[in-house]
């Protein structure tokens, strides 16, 4: 096997995105976000994993610098990893219409890809989260075209 076929990537997926399935909905579609790949590919995670580690660097841990950090790695997907997703359904209109929590369009099925209702989801669903790193470091998801071609 040929190093171009073991570890060839399509640059357009690098730089775009590439396209991950991740729940089918109850109507029959499919609920899928489009990520960048996590590596030193991507020069805007680079630098959004930097500021991070810079911000948390120091011998004293605890369960507050722990939500921290997790709310800070939060941010970095949602700067440079996610791009984009769609048929992602609004879990909150379950919510009761008279709490604060309730979505302010509470008729929509589907959520609007915004910075703000990807940090709800993935501070949500912390599981979310460590799927969408998973992908974004699984080469397999941005092979080259004409490789996957092949095998």
């Amino acid at each position: 096997m040929s190093l171009k076929k073991k570890f060839g990537t399509d640059k357009s997926a690098i730089e775009e995105g590439a396209w991950i399935d991740i729940i089918e909905n109850e109507d029959g579609t499919t609920g899928r976000i489009r990520i960048k790949r996590m590596n030193q590919q991507t020069p805007a995670f680079q630098k959004q994993l930097a500021n991070h580690r810079k911000a948390f660097e120091s011998d004293h841990f605890s369960a507050t610098k722990l939500n921290q950090m997790q709310a800070s790695m939060i941010e970095v997907l949602i700067n440079s990893i996610i791009v984009g997703w769609e048929n992602i359904e609004d879990w909150r209109v379950d919510l009761d219409p008279t709490s604060d929590d309730f979505p302010t369009v509470s008729s929509a099925k589907y959520m609007e890809f915004t910075p703000s209702n990807v940090r709800d989801a993935l501070t949500e669903f912390p599981d979310l989260t460590d799927l969408i790193t998973q992908e974004a470091t699984d080469i397999s998801n941005f092979k080259t075209r004409a490789t996957e071609a092949k095998n």
